[in-house]
C-alpha cells in the first residue's frame, strides 16, 4: 500500500512541495490521484519528466500539469515565462537577503529619496534633432 508520504518523498527530491493531498474515498482507500503543487514552477515541470511513468510499490505512476482550468499541458512560453519569474523572485529575496545582512533597510530608505534618482528621466537634452 503507498502512502502519501511516500509519494510526497518522491516528489520532495525533485523540488520544494509547497502542498501535497493525495485523494481518499470516505473509508480512506486512495482514489488514485492526488495533487502536488512545488513552489517553482522548473520544479513542477521536473517532476513532470522526472516521475511521471515511473514505479513505486510495484505501480506506475503518471504525472501531469494541472491548472484552475483543468488539465492542460504548458508550452514552451509557458515553462520560459515560469522560469523568469522564479529567477526573478530569486533575485528579489537574495537581494533583500544581502541587504538584511548589511544592515541596511533597503536601497529606498538608504538613499533617503525614496529610491528615486533625481534626473531628467532619461531625456536626452538638445534641439531635437533639427539642424
Amino acid at each position: 500500500k503507498t502512502t502519501a508520504d511516500a509519494l510526497k518523498r518522491k516528489f520532495e527530491k525533485v523540488g520544494k512541495v509547497r502542498r501535497f493531498e493525495l485523494r481518499v474515498k470516505w473509508d480512506g482507500r486512495s482514489l488514485g490521484m492526488g495533487t502536488c503543487e512545488f513552489e517553482c514552477a522548473d520544479s513542477a515541470v521536473k517532476a513532470i519528466e522526472r516521475v511521471s511513468n515511473s514505479e513505486i510499490d510495484g505501480r506506475i505512476i503518471y504525472v501531469s500539469a494541472f491548472g484552475a482550468a483543468g488539465r492542460w499541458a504548458p508550452s514552451e512560453k509557458d515553462i520560459t515565462d515560469a522560469k523568469a519569474r522564479d529567477a526573478e523572485k530569486k533575485a528579489k529575496e537574495l537581494e533583500k537577503e544581502q541587504d538584511q545582512k548589511a544592515g541596511t533597510k533597503g536601497e529606498a530608505d538608504a538613499k533617503g529619496d525614496g529610491g528615486k534618482e533625481k534626473g531628467d528621466g532619461g531625456k536626452a537634452k538638445g534641439d531635437g534633432g533639427k539642424a
